[in-house]
């Protein structure tokens, strides 16, 4: 006879629950706790500005001619995030930085990059968007001596691994 399983230490089954529902219970617990933790999490991240916006609405775009022929149309969705870069001193300067480390495992992709101590000049984020030229920019300051951008591999923006966090300290 197949036993059902036993609950952990410190849960106890309701008055005539099973301990089968008494652990989805406990599961259910577990999952709220952990959705609470990342919305907190991103949360941090965006109250910080290390968060870029992940869309941002439709852009009015349009072509200085049209093909003869042709009719130019708006597609009007919104712009997803597709990709950042990070800038010594302002991105006009165009001092793109190259990450130090890369490591890529299980569907995970991850870029760091490492800043000296000395280092007076600001860093500078760079959001980037598919289907559109425009960006977001912002100085994230000059305390920071790592970031570490995260990507899932699995999932594709325009063609590049989705961004699921930046972290930087």
């Amino acid at each position: 006879m197949i036993q059902p399983p036993k609950l952990r230490a410190g849960r106890q089954a309701r008055q005539g629950e099973s301990t089968v529902f008494a652990n989805i219970r406990l599961v259910s617990s577990a999952i709220r706790l952990i959705v609470g933790v990342v919305a907190t999490a991103t949360l941090a991240f965006a109250q910080t500005g290390l968060a870029c916006p992940e869309k941002l609405p439709p852009v009015a775009q349009s072509l200085t001619a049209t093909p003869a022929g042709w009719a130019a149309t708006v597609n009007a969705t919104p712009l997803w995030l597709s990709g950042i870069t990070l800038f010594d001193g302002p991105v006009e300067e165009k001092a793109a930085l190259v990450p130090r480390v890369e490591r890529s495992q299980s569907g995970v992709l991850e870029n760091r990059w490492n800043f000296p101590a000395t280092n007076d000049r600001a860093l500078w984020l760079r959001c980037e968007y598919a289907n559109t030229t425009v960006t977001l920019s912002r100085s994230l300051g000059t305390e920071f001596r790592e970031c570490t951008a995260t990507y899932n591999t699995r999932e594709q923006v325009a063609g590049r691994p989705s961004l699921r966090k930046l972290t930087c300290h």
